[in-house]
């Protein structure tokens, strides 16, 4: 009996407590606050409007409606400016990933070196891994002819492009193809054997031989 006494004097104590003015006031404070600023918003959108309207009848229904239209633009500009934020932050991400290579991550820079890495992945049954390197040196003859400028932030969708500026279009779509084929094999995880190599490859020397070629004639 003494315990459960304990308790409810414990109850009638909490319920005297909660029933003081002092804590119900301290209850209502944030409410208040929330009440107070929209008082003061309103008087000022109110002082605002009188202002430039100095003989229209200004009602609480008027403010209320232009403190709608505003807060309604300002939540339209915050979904637009999240959503303008999240397409860079996504392009940014995207760019990096599509990123051909660093200058210095795969070796000496030029077409030559590159190429003879490429021999000595194939001569390993590395095949997927070889056909990246021989993508490489394109590019690398490709900036060498003024065609392109590598950069590392840079994808092949804007090497592309610079080659329009510069190359035809037969020229542009054997890029094309063979670029897309490098970002199956970097991005994509595609993996070649063989003979899709060997095709590779020949396509990438015919690409380079056509330049040379070119500037022969």
């Amino acid at each position: 009996m003494g315990s459960m006494s304990a308790i409810q004097q414990e109850k009638d104590r909490l319920k005297e407590i909660l029933s003081r003015q002092d804590y119900k006031a301290y209850d209502e404070q944030p409410e208040r606050a929330g009440s107070r600023i929209g008082e003061l918003l309103s008087q000022w959108v109110r002082d605002l409007l009188e202002t430039f309207f100095p003989g229209a009848e200004i009602t609480g229904s008027t403010v209320d409606g232009v403190l709608y239209f505003f807060g309604a633009i300002g939540l339209g500009i915050l979904v637009f400016l999240a959503f303008r934020l999240f397409s860079k932050l996504s392009g940014e991400k995207q760019a990096h990933r599509n990123r051909p290579f660093l200058p210095g991550e795969e070796g000496p820079l030029s077409l030559e070196s590159h190429w003879k890495q490429a021999d000595d992945r194939a001569a390993q049954q590395q095949w997927t891994a070889a056909a990246r390197q021989v993508f490489l040196g394109l590019l690398l003859h490709l900036d060498d002819q003024g065609f392109v400028d590598v950069q590392s932030w840079k994808t092949n969708g804007d090497y592309e492009k610079e080659l329009r500026a510069h190359t035809g279009a037969d020229d542009v779509e054997a890029f094309r193809r063979l670029a897309l084929m490098y970002d199956q094999m970097t991005y994509g995880e595609r993996l070649l054997n063989e003979s899709g190599y060997y095709s590779f490859r020949s396509d990438a020397s015919r690409y380079v031989e056509r330049g040379r070629e070119g500037e022969a004639g």
